[in-house]
């Protein structure tokens, strides 16, 4: 699993245009193979700043978003000022279910 996050901030006079796009995005994306989150994201405090926040089953399905049409004729606009983009893999915890099991037979004892 692979997790994307990516940060633009655009000039006021392309927010409409970038929101109508980021739009259009959303339903292709969700529905490719391997997208298992794909949102687009507003700050409450900075109108011009968004985030797109995915989630893939593999830098494979990833590799293959970045070939869409829908992907390709947003990245290739100028948006702003800012761009970053992060990745993450989760790290598994194998102990998650075993302290909620502790925790839950303290409190029955």
């Amino acid at each position: 699993m692979l997790i994307l996050i990516a940060k633009f901030k655009t000039k006021p006079e392309f927010r409409t245009q970038m929101i109508e796009l980021a739009k259009d995005a959303i339903t292709p994306s969700n529905n490719e193979e391997g997208c298992m989150i794909y949102e687009f994201l507003q700050d409450p405090f900075d109108p011009d700043s968004f985030t797109f926040y995915e989630k893939w089953r593999s830098r494979e399905d990833l590799e293959l978003h970045f070939e869409e049409p829908h992907f390709k004729e947003f990245a290739e606009k100028e948006w702003g000022e800012q761009y970053s983009t992060i990745y993450f893999k989760p790290i598994p915890c194998p102990f998650v279910g075993d302290i909620k099991k502790r925790k839950r037979d303290l409190e029955m004892n």
